[in-house]
């Protein structure tokens, strides 16, 4: 599935640090670098599944991923992820 060099790259890069949760601005950037070597929607989608956010979407989160041209599908998947150290 990851033949291309710079997609397996980004893929692998953008797991790091996942254990303690991402805010959400890192994991904006690690959606941009996956958008970068040419990731679709689904693929961003499946990888946001296996992250932990460390704290909540704000409103200024929203709007900078909006204004850096993420998918609402994509934005959705990130607002639900849970958060490291609450309980749903």
């Amino acid at each position: 599935m990851l033949q291309n060099e710079g997609l397996k790259a980004a893929w692998q890069s953008a797991g790091a640090g996942a254990a303690a949760g991402l805010t959400p601005a890192t994991m904006l950037a690690e959606i941009q670098k996956l958008k970068a070597a040419g990731s679709g929607e689904d693929l961003l989608i499946q990888w946001i599944g296996g992250q932990t956010l460390r704290s909540p979407f704000s409103t200024e989160d929203v709007l900078a991923w909006k204004a850096a041209g993420i998918e609402e599908a994509v934005i959705r998947a990130a607002m639900a992820r849970p958060v490291a150290g609450r309980t749903p």
